[in-house]
């Protein structure tokens, strides 16, 4: 139990590398983590604070569908022309509390993306400039990385992808009615289906992190997003989204077969 509380501490700093893929592999195992075991849950109060945390900010809302950045939007290979200006700002607000006063301080830099640094050099700067407070500072790294991220198509994949499986841990380990609420907005199920709806082969790691999404919203609401589901699929109906997908992965699957069973006969 000791080494495994050891291990979360590690995984818990690497959610904070600037390279995407060491990202996503922590998440990758967080997930077989939430979902398999309540192992999670049980971490100690200070551990599991930090870490979910962290994934909080990973998971949280780019500014959703009516503003430009709706998940199936973010995943076109798109020219940043076609995207908002803030794509690639960095706006970042917090407080200082001293004594019994606070002070907002606003860190607010345009085309993040042009900066040659690493997002974790880039925050050690601001960190310094701003005196950000300790609590704050991977919320402003999220940003950062975002930032830099987005105008680079298969960084900003790796962001999204980042993002949905960041919530379905969340879901999965029972983050808490405060947090759960914010992320899975009106409008995410939609999004989410939208996703799966995009012919491009390039997205099929993308898919499937939205389809555990999906299942892990139905897990956490059982009935009262149910029906949302289901109106979003077309579940409800023969040729509705989903039931047409699944046929056609089944057909695809025993068109395969099939292939395979003719190559066979061919080399006896």
């Amino acid at each position: 139990k000791q080494w495994y509380q050891r291990r979360v501490r590690d995984l818990t700093t690497l959610l904070a590398a600037s390279d995407m893929d060491i990202v996503l592999a922590v998440l990758n195992l967080l997930y077989v983590f939430s979902k398999r075991s309540n192992f999670i849950s049980r971490l100690a109060p200070e551990r599991r604070c930090s870490l979910k945390l962290r994934l909080n900010h990973l998971a949280e809302s780019w500014g959703g569908k009516n503003n430009g950045f709706g998940l199936a939007t973010c995943c076109g290979d798109k020219t940043m022309s076609e995207f908002p200006l803030t794509a690639t700002t960095l706006h970042f607000e917090f407080y200082i509390t001293n004594g019994d006063t606070s002070q907002q301080r606003v860190i607010h830099k345009e085309q993040v993306n042009t900066i040659s640094e690493s997002s974790a050099k880039v925050m050690e700067d601001l960190v310094s400039e701003y005196q950000v407070p300790t609590g704050k500072q991977m919320g402003l790294l999220t940003n950062i990385r975002l930032a830099q991220s987005f105008s680079n198509y298969t960084r900003r994949l790796q962001c999204v992808q980042a993002r949905l499986q960041a919530i379905s841990i969340l879901v999965y380990s029972n983050a808490g009615n405060d947090i759960l609420q914010n992320l899975l907005y009106d409008g995410l199920i939609e999004e989410l289906v939208d996703v799966l709806g995009v012919n491009d082969h390039r997205l099929t790691e993308i898919k499937a992190a939205a389809l555990k999404t999906l299942t892990a919203t139905i897990h956490l609401e059982r009935t009262p997003r149910i029906h949302a589901i289901i109106d979003a699929t077309g579940m409800s109906s023969y040729h509705g989204f989903f039931p047409s997908l699944f046929r056609s992965c089944v057909l695809s699957m025993i068109g395969e077969l099939s292939v395979l069973s003719n190559q066979a006969i061919l080399f006896r």
